[in-house]
């Protein structure tokens, strides 16, 4: 084998075993007085001259074809190693070239062994850092026997130790074997480690043997890893981030991302926070060294926003947009090929519930006594407030629950510190509904979430001390206007307290034959979550530092309920993750109206200018009913009715009429008055008329009348006659001509006597009537010419 390759230069010492096997002089100078001592009697008689039968040279020839046969295990052993390629020389590997002239040298076969070979290469990575590692192992060459398989480790901080496993092995078929693998406390400390030793002991020949083979295993993941920091203080020493656990008070909390390169070897990254158009430039990562992230923009700009309508103001934009799901990722990238990821963080962002730093320490009423007034307190107690700033609290008695109470005087809102002392509330000298007390409901809201807590009693006027009872079951409720239009989505508060963590919303709109009976649905909306939880983002203008704000709030759904009309029944349930039901609402009724009332409205054409003027109106039947009429003087503008003179609400009579006084102007002309209509449901109605305003004394005069008549001679209607008009006395008024039918017409005429009179010369015929002219109406009179 070294001849044939003399390029292998000193393979394990291979040629300096040759020497010595083959150059030594193997007849050695032994006496015969020297091998009597150790030798028997018979091989004295061998001659030592020759090799063959000397038995020195025999030891040596033995120990040399054990070597030899040495050697053609081992070359065989490293022939099998898919891992470590022997070099080759015209194809041929050096390591089975080797085993086949050692085995003919040692005048032996094969030997037994064992095969292993990975079915593939475990990856640990940091969200999996547990994997098995797969074997499939065989014995070729021997019978069928136990084997105990391990797995040696470089070391136990990157891949802890293995625990070993058995296996009875066979000849013909693998046996699959599994190892557990668990990455270490530091894989980081050793990043060029590549895999483990797996080894297979066997009982071979009356002897245990033991074959290795090197199996990869890949924790690059893990030993490549880069730590994620972050500081809220540009100046402060950055800290590990497990998660963002946002304050919900509305108000925006920084953070500095940082990058810390914890192995020994430097890294060159991107930083890119998926979903949010923001990476940084490319980074090289010295071990041991925080390296601060600034994030530039990747999105392409924004559109011009239109311009505002006139009269309105234009839209600010404070940066903040809303950040979808509960995770921020921040992924790792290759600059090399931006397409590689390396490492990906999933950082969880949450909006804490101020009861989870929060805690009320005692709630308890103390009746009035000892000249003392009565008083309800609660004591906040802070906990781990996170972020920075204080924790604004308040006690709140909700009308909708304490009808009647009154709170004369107290304290009701304060604000607590991180590490800081407990603050109480309380509500002092509070007026009862009732001499014998009543069931008071307290809430306590903190960092702008209402009822983060709340406690109920039945508190007495009198007595002793109360502590008020936690509510700590789960409870939803509806809020939502009586009367709506229907002809616009229709805002809804649900109010949610105690909900578990996963519990949704159902929301059911529709109709119900009994208060006991189902709803049959109209309209139906599923609401994911309990309570409204929001999380905003965005950079500062240098992209150094990420602020969120987060918020947690009622649901305020918007139902769509087009054309819905009559009365409809609401109600909400809140439901578990399972879809059991935790708690239903009392039901909330709402009246859908979308038409507009008919009114008529006939005010007198004219008053007195600076006197009051009664006017009335009346309106037809509207599903939802009338909330309120209002009488108005001027021309409404755009739907809006004149501030000045200011509406007259208007008092209801008997049968639908609406009446009221409205102060006419002191100003003679023509002014505008009007009355609107408004039904329950919101819509509106609008009546205007024009009347004209007179002096007093002008207004009381009679109203003037008029006289009509027709001139006819033997029945025969009279054209282009003329008829004269005189008062009582004959004094000549007016004169007016007939037309084509004899009709002729006086009018503007005071009321009373006067006398019409009219001739025709050729006939000579003529006629003289008196007439009665009353005010305001029309006298007719037919006019028959006769012969004197």
């Amino acid at each position: 084998a070294a001849r044939q390759f003399p390029h292998v230069r000193d393979r394990f010492a291979f040629a300096d075993r040759l020497r010595r096997a083959w150059v030594e002089d193997a007849p050695a100078k032994i006496r015969s007085a020297d091998l009597a001592a150790v030798l028997p009697p018979s091989a004295l008689t061998a001659p030592l001259e020759s090799p063959a039968t000397n038995p020195l040279s025999a030891r040596r020839r033995d120990a040399a074809q054990r070597l030899w046969a040495w050697h053609t295990s081992r070359f065989e052993y490293e022939a099998r190693d898919p891992l470590d390629p022997s070099p080759a020389v015209n194809g041929v590997p050096f390591a089975l070239a080797a085993a086949k002239s050692c085995a003919a040298a040692a005048g032996a076969g094969g030997f037994p062994f064992v095969e292993v070979s990975p079915a593939a290469t475990p990856r640990l990575t940091f969200e999996k850092p547990r994997a098995e590692l797969k074997l499939n192992i065989r014995e070729v060459g021997a019978p069928p026997t136990c084997a105990e398989v391990r797995a040696l480790t470089p070391a136990d901080d990157w891949l802890k130790p293995v625990p070993a496993a058995s296996a009875k092995l066979d000849p013909v078929r693998e046996r699959a074997v599994a190892l557990a693998l668990a990455a270490g406390d530091k894989p980081t400390s050793h990043p060029t480690s590549l895999g483990v030793l797996v080894e297979v002991a066997v009982q071979l020949d009356d002897e245990r043997r033991t074959f290795h083979r090197r199996v990869p295993v890949s924790l690059r993941t893990l030993s490549d890893r880069v730590d994620l920091l972050v500081r809220t203080d540009p100046k402060a020493a950055p800290h590990p981030l497990n998660e963002f656990r946002v304050r919900p008070n509305g108000r925006p909390a920084p953070y500095q991302l940082v990058l810390f390169n914890p192995t020994p070897l430097p890294q060159k990254v991107i930083a890119r926070l998926a979903g949010l158009n923001r990476e940084t430039a490319p980074l090289t990562l010295v071990p041991d060294k925080p390296v601060p992230l600034v994030f530039a923009s990747t999105a392409p700009p924004p559109a011009p926003l239109p311009p505002p309508a006139p009269g309105t103001a234009p839209p600010v934009d404070d940066g903040f947009r809303p950040l979808s799901g509960n995770t921020l990722t921040l992924e790792l990238i290759d600059p090399a090929d931006k397409e590689a990821v390396l490492q990906t963080f999933a950082i969880p962002v949450a909006v804490a519930d101020p009861a989870s730093y929060l805690r009320v320490a005692d709630a308890v009423f103390r009746p009035a006594g000892d000249g003392k007034p009565n008083r309800l307190s609660a004591t906040v107690v802070p906990g781990d407030i996170p972020g920075t700033g204080d924790c604004p609290v308040k006690m709140v008695l909700p009308p909708e629950m304490n009808g009647g109470l009154v709170v004369r005087d107290g304290n009701q809102a304060g604000a607590v510190a991180a590490g800081g002392k407990p603050v109480t509330l309380y509500a002092e000298n509070v007026a009862f509904p009732s001499p014998a007390g009543a069931v008071v409901t307290a809430t306590v809201s903190a960092d702008g979430v209402e009822r983060v807590f709340t406690y109920t009693a039945a508190l007495p006027t009198l007595g002793e001390t109360v502590r008020l009872r936690p509510v700590a079951d789960p409870c939803v409720r509806v809020k939502a206007v009586k009367f709506a239009e229907g002809t616009k989505p229709l805002p809804v508060t649900l109010e949610v307290d105690n909900a578990p963590e996963g519990a949704r919303l159902e929301l059911v709109v529709g109709t119900e034959k009994g208060a006991k009976e189902p709803i049959a649905a109209d309209r139906t909306l599923s609401i994911a979550t309990a309570r409204a939880k929001e999380v905003r983002y965005r950079f500062d203008s240098k992209g150094e530092s990420l602020e969120l704000a987060g918020s947690i709030a009622d649901h305020k759904p918007v139902l769509s309920v087009d054309l819905l009309t009559g009365r409809r029944a609401i109600q909400a349930r809140l439901l578990a993750p399972s879809g059991a039901e935790l708690a239903k609402s009392c039901r909330a009724y709402v009246v859908f109206d979308g038409s507009a009332p008919k009114v008529e409205f006939d005010p007198p054409p004219r008053a007195a200018k600076g006197q009051p003027l009664a006017v009335k109106a009346t309106a037809g039947p509207t599903v939802s009913g009338i909330d309120k009429v209002r009488f108005f003087i001027g021309k409404p503008e755009k739907g809006e009715l004149p501030a000045n003179p200011v509406p007259v609400k208007g008092v209801r009579v008997e049968g639908g009429e609406w009446r009221a006084a409205l102060q006419m102007p002191d100003t003679k002309g023509v002014v505008v008055v009007g009355v609107q209509f408004t039904t329950q449901a919101g819509r509106a109605t609008v009546e205007t008329r024009e009347i004209e305003l007179l002096d007093a004394a002008e207004l009381n005069k009679p109203a003037p009348g008029a006289i009509a008549g027709k001139l006819v001679e033997n029945r025969i209607a009279q054209p282009g006659a003329t008829v004269f008009l005189y008062d009582a006395k004959g004094n000549a008024i007016a004169k007016a001509a007939t037309k084509t039918d004899g009709a002729f017409e006086f009018k503007d005429l005071p009321p009373g006597a006067y006398y019409l009179f009219s001739e025709k010369v050729s006939t000579r015929r003529n006629v003289k009537e008196s007439v009665e002219v009353k005010a305001g109406e029309t006298t007719t009179k037919e006019l028959e010419l006769l012969i004197p």
